[in-house]
């Protein structure tokens, strides 16, 4: 009976190193990323990327503002990848769209000012389900959902990496639409 002990001690410690390896093992594989974890946490990056934002703030980093608008909501449309080989694809262009609302003085100072660099055009916007609720309103009453507007040179908006875009003045109202596009 003196030899059971003798036996049974190194066998308890032997089995329990093997159960602490696996353990640490199980520990690190469940730290590795995996490719389909990586897609989707980059899927799920667009993702945010792609959200309705209404932080003038952080607008104001990402473009130029020369007025403080009353009201703001804005989305950035990240590329679908980045990485890809054809640089002019549209798939690859980086667009930002933003309603302001300005008071009607800034509105007519914008308006003004947009003015001098083109002469305006009368244009017709798809809405989208983002947008105020006003303006969803106004596109229900045309019947064709879509809002009518005057489009303006948005160069006092640009900021890199964006490099073209336009600026909508909806009718009878103080609310634009901004549209940025990375060429």
């Amino acid at each position: 009976m003196k030899i059971a002990p003798k036996i049974l001690l190194p066998c308890l410690l032997f089995l329990a190193t093997i159960f602490s390896a696996c353990t640490n093992n199980a520990a690190d594989n469940s730290n590795a990323a995996s490719p389909e974890q990586s897609n989707s946490q980059i899927s799920s990056a667009n993702k945010n990327a792609n959200q309705t934002k209404d932080n003038v703030e952080v607008l104001m980093t990402i473009i130029n503002l020369p007025l403080e608008p009353e009201e703001t909501v804005w989305r950035e449309n990240v590329p679908n990848n980045p990485n890809s080989e054809t640089p002019n694809s549209s798939a690859n262009k980086k667009k930002l769209t933003a309603v302001l609302r300005f008071s009607a003085v800034d509105a007519e100072k914008t308006v003004l000012q947009a003015q001098s660099y083109q002469p305006p055009s009368s244009v017709q916007i798809q809405t989208e389900d983002w947008f105020p609720a006003e303006l969803l309103a106004q596109s229900e009453l045309s019947g064709d959902e879509t809002l009518k507007g005057t489009s303006y040179a948005a160069n006092d908006f640009i900021q890199t990496p964006f490099t073209v875009g336009q600026i909508i003045r909806i009718e009878n109202s103080n609310y634009f639409i901004l549209e940025l596009a990375s060429e």
